[in-house]
């Protein structure tokens, strides 16, 4: 796991050198422009996964409910999920209960 670590940690380096500043929209943005062609499956965070194939997304419940019967559901579908479909899974779980905008609201932050 440190291998990859540290291979990423260059990369990254080696696109956006120490002590430059990152405009994070544009970068986003111009991300979003350069991937829109080759998306497969859409996702909340509008970057979308790129793949070979096309597939469904997850559909979460709008109470954001995480109960045994929900887990059950989200566990169904990853089984059966092609790689793109675990990929816009991941990123869109993400987004769901941790980036969506009431989430401090919520939990009392």
């Amino acid at each position: 796991m440190e291998n990859i670590t540290r291979k990423s940690f260059l990369c990254i380096k080696n696109i956006y050198p120490l002590g430059e500043k990152v405009d994070v929209i544009t970068t986003i943005t111009l991300a979003k422009r350069k991937r829109e062609d080759k998306v497969v499956i859409t996702t909340f965070d509008g970057l979308g996964v790129i793949g070979k194939s096309s597939g469904e997304r997850y559909e979460f419940l709008e109470s954001q409910n995480s109960d045994a019967e929900e887990l059950l559901r989200m566990r169904q579908f990853l089984q059966e999920a092609t790689l793109e479909e675990k990929q816009a899974f991941i990123r869109d779980i993400q987004y769901w209960y941790i980036v969506d905008p009431d989430y401090n609201m919520r939990f009392g932050h």
